[in-house]
């Protein structure tokens, strides 16, 4: 952390308070609208994570698992 900021502890503890109050979310929710009203976001489909993998063999239940553990 840069000096002139105050302990990391204090740094995490503040970043805790404000992720349970919601601070981040407010603050990408406002950033979101502004861009949508300029027209700059496109907000009909949307990925929270750019990962895909393929389940070729489908899904594994918790009964597929215990079958297959004997």
């Amino acid at each position: 952390m840069p000096s002139r900021y105050p302990p990391y502890q204090t740094c995490h503890r503040w970043f805790q308070d404000w992720t349970e109050q919601g601070v981040f979310k407010q603050i990408l929710h406002a950033l979101a609208e502004d861009l949508f009203e300029r027209g700059g976001i496109d907000v009909t489909e949307a990925f929270i994570d750019g990962t895909f993998a393929s389940a070729k063999k489908g899904v594994w239940t918790l009964g597929m698992l215990n079958r297959a553990d004997g």
